[in-house]
C-alpha cells in the first residue's frame, strides 16, 4: 500500500513538473527562469550584499556577516540532505521535460537556491525593511525556477 501511495505521488509529481515546463516554450518565461537561476547562483546575491555594504555602510557589517554565516549553513544542509535523499532532478527521468539552463549538482531536492532566497531574505529584510521590493519580486521567480 505505501508502495502505490508513493508510485500515485511520483507520478502526480511528473504530471506537475511538466505542467510547469510547459511553461517554458515560451521564449520570455524561459528567459526569466534562465537569469534568474544563473543570478540565483551566487551573483545575485554577492551583488545584494555590495549594495548593503555601500548604502548601508558599517550599519550593513552585521547583516552581511550574518548573510556569510547563513550561506555557509545553508549550503551544508542542503548539500547533506540531498545526499540523504538523491532525488533526480525530474528532466532526467521524463524525456517530455525540457532542460532550460545546465543544474550545478544533478539532485532536485533540496533546493539550494529556494533555500538559499528564502534565508537570505529573511536576514536582509531583518536588517533593512526599504530591500522589499527588490527581493520580493526575486525569491519568488527563483522558487518558480525551481
Amino acid at each position: 500500500m505505501r508502495e502505490q501511495a508513493l508510485d500515485r505521488l511520483a507520478a502526480w509529481d511528473r504530471a506537475l513538473c511538466r505542467r510547469f515546463n510547459g511553461a517554458t516554450h515560451f521564449t520570455g518565461v524561459r528567459l526569466t527562469l534562465v537569469v534568474a537561476s544563473r543570478l540565483g547562483n551566487g551573483i545575485f546575491w554577492y551583488a545584494l550584499m555590495a549594495s548593503l555594504l555601500v548604502f548601508g555602510g558599517a550599519t550593513a557589517i552585521p547583516a552581511v556577516l550574518h548573510m556569510i554565516v547563513v550561506g555557509l549553513v545553508c549550503t551544508a544542509l542542503y548539500k547533506a540532505i540531498k545526499r540523504g535523499t538523491s532525488r533526480a532532478r525530474p528532466y532526467a527521468g521524463e524525456p517530455r521535460i525540457t532542460l532550460c539552463a545546465a543544474p550545478l549538482d544533478q539532485y532536485s531536492f533540496p533546493s539550494g537556491h529556494t533555500l538559499h532566497a528564502t534565508a537570505f531574505a529573511w536576514v536582509a529584510l531583518g536588517a533593512f525593511l526599504r530591500v522589499l521590493p527588490i527581493r520580493g519580486g526575486n525569491g519568488q521567480t527563483l522558487g518558480f525556477d525551481r
